[in-house]
């Protein structure tokens, strides 16, 4: 994993808001998946302005592995500001960006790994969560994804996540979009590469609370969709 003063060429990428209890179950998982495959690698923890010890956790792991980033926001800017954040500095040649909860499990990294070294540009992964998902839930998203694909020219399947890996091209293709009201699942389609996608079984929380609660995905899906439609 100590990939020395080269670039790595895998980075993950983890947004992380009041998240102090799931990054050390995290990190053993992650790190020990990635130790599967035959790639340097690095890891970068993004603190989304959390208000518990989610920054000092973070602080303690990069002292423990030398291929660990943390980087801390001053305040909460969201979900897709962080990952964001994470994106523009990661170095690898592949870019995988997934939430630190343990629900997107780090297990499934090698097969989009495998997959990009086949020649997908981008892999997307899709949620079978049926099991660990509220009906209301899976309601709001299905009927998001269907509004969007209708709206805005860019089909997205229900059950898509920000549980992906990119290509360091599309990568720069999307930094160069900046930030503003950023909804990367629609940026990243939009760019028109190669896409290959995984099915995964989304694991449930490990601790704590969801941050995703109904009024936050009411304030992503709007600011995604004036931001993307193509219909006055």
């Amino acid at each position: 994993m100590d990939q020395g003063k080269t670039k790595p060429v895998l980075s993950v990428v983890v947004p992380l808001f009041n998240e102090q209890q799931n990054i050390l179950p995290l990190i053993e998982r992650l790190t020990s998946t990635m130790n599967e495959i035959d790639a340097s690698s690095e890891i970068i923890l993004v603190d989304d302005g959390s208000q518990d010890g989610t920054w000092f956790a973070i602080q303690s792991v990069c002292k423990d592995h030398k291929n660990i980033k943390g980087l801390r926001f001053s305040r909460n800017f969201g979900h897709q500001h962080a990952i964001f954040a994470g994106l523009k500095q990661a170095s690898g040649q592949a870019i995988v960006s997934m939430d630190g909860d343990l629900q997107h499990p780090p297990e499934v990294i090698p097969e989009l790994y495998t997959a990009w070294k086949k020649g997908a540009n981008i892999v997307n992964t899709v949620r079978d969560d049926a099991d660990v998902t509220g009906h209301v839930k899976r309601l709001f998203s299905r009927v998001f994804y269907k509004i969007f694909s209708m709206l805005c020219d860019v089909s997205l399947s229900e059950g898509s996540s920000d549980f992906r890996l990119i290509d360091r091209k599309v990568l720069k293709e999307i930094i160069s979009f900046g930030d503003v009201d950023v909804f990367l699942r629609g940026a990243i389609e939009w760019v028109g590469y190669d896409v290959e996608v995984v099915k995964f079984k989304p694991e449930e929380r490990h601790l704590g609370k969801t941050k995703f609660t109904i009024s936050r995905m009411m304030k992503l899906a709007g600011g995604a969709i004036v931001s993307y439609s193509t219909i006055p």
